[in-house]
């Protein structure tokens, strides 16, 4: 039986282009669960010994090479699961988790993720981007989907229409939160958290000094959206554009009274009133579009460019690189 699932897994990963000449598969004894297999790849012998003759047990080439990678192998669709990409994969209670080393030998950390292979709106995956690791978001790898075993960075250089899509269908989220009003982010980061935040509701905003406050809903339990805490007066002045795409997208509402009070103290011509003609403009065709689905101009308009500017033609925009 095993002899059997050695050589479906082996015809599975030559497909999709593993090298596997210089590997053994091994099936291991616990099953997952009743559908999903665990499975590891290992160096054979002579090429280990091969390797470890040429460069030395200490390099990086031959550590890269030594190590035991892991991946899922689902019996019932007949097709790789998790890519063997993992330094473990195992269960705790009733989730699986997956184990990545990221990084090099002499700076590295490990992400622990846990998931069920099947991809539903209740299970998403989650990038919680670290502030000591605020620009290595784009070496996680995904878990599960049609590009299991690719980085967000490669995907948002080569497949940015499927990246989209996943925050679009909530397969994916991203989160990072901004700590003050100097802080840099990352022109993608920023993007994807953007896009992300669409997932939660916030509460009403009734005065301009109200701060942005997000539901504790049972699919993102912890975690905060990218302005959270911030006040709405002081979102508006540093992207007034991410607070639109809430309004348009239904997920935050500004009441009308403080719009109309905004209108008085910012006259006609104003960079700030014309701001909050945006933010009007949004929750009216929110309100006369509200059976329409929401994120449908997405796959075409985000993530376009990754290097340009987070929202075309803005004059205004600290970000825009135009």
């Amino acid at each position: 039986m095993n002899n059997v699932l050695k050589d479906k897994i082996r015809r599975e990963l030559y497909k999709i282009g593993y090298e596997l000449d210089d590997y053994n598969i091994n099936i291991c004894p616990d099953f997952i669960d009743y559908d999903l297999v665990l499975f590891s790849l290992s160096p054979n012998s002579e090429c280990f010994i091969g390797l470890g003759l040429s460069y030395g047990v200490n390099t990086l080439e031959y550590k890269l090479f030594s190590r035991i990678l892991y991946g899922l192998y689902d019996k019932e669709k007949r097709k790789v699961a998790a890519l063997p990409v993992f330094d473990e994969i195992g269960t705790e209670g009733n989730y699986i988790y997956t184990v990545l080393t990221v990084g090099t030998s002499d700076d590295n950390y490990q992400t622990k993720e846990y998931y069920t292979p099947t991809i539903s709106r209740g299970n998403p995956i989650i990038v919680d981007v670290g502030r000591c690791y605020n620009n290595d978001y784009e070496s996680y790898i995904l878990r599960r989907g049609a590009f299991t075993g690719w980085s967000i960075g490669a995907m948002g250089n080569e497949h940015h229409r499927y990246l989209a899509k996943m925050i679009k269908d909530k397969e994916l989220h991203v989160q990072y939160h901004l700590i003050d009003e100097d802080e840099e982010i990352d022109e993608l980061l920023e993007r994807l958290c953007t896009y992300s935040d669409c997932h939660h509701n916030y509460y009403t905003i009734s005065k301009k000094d109200d701060k942005l406050k997000s539901y504790r809903n049972y699919y993102y339990p912890y975690g905060y959206a990218l302005y959270e805490g911030w006040s709405f007066i002081k979102i508006l002045r540093r992207n007034y554009k991410y607070l639109v795409l809430l309004i348009e997208n239904g997920c935050l509402e500004v009441d009308s009274c403080l719009i109309d009070k905004l209108k008085e103290e910012y006259p006609q011509g104003t960079h700030t009133r014309s701001r909050i003609d945006c933010l009007e403009k949004a929750a009216w065709e929110y309100e006369c579009n509200k059976s329409s689905e929401p994120y449908d101009d997405m796959d075409d308009g985000f993530l376009e460019d990754v290097y340009r500017g987070a929202f075309e033609g803005d004059p205004e925009a600290e970000w825009n690189i135009d």
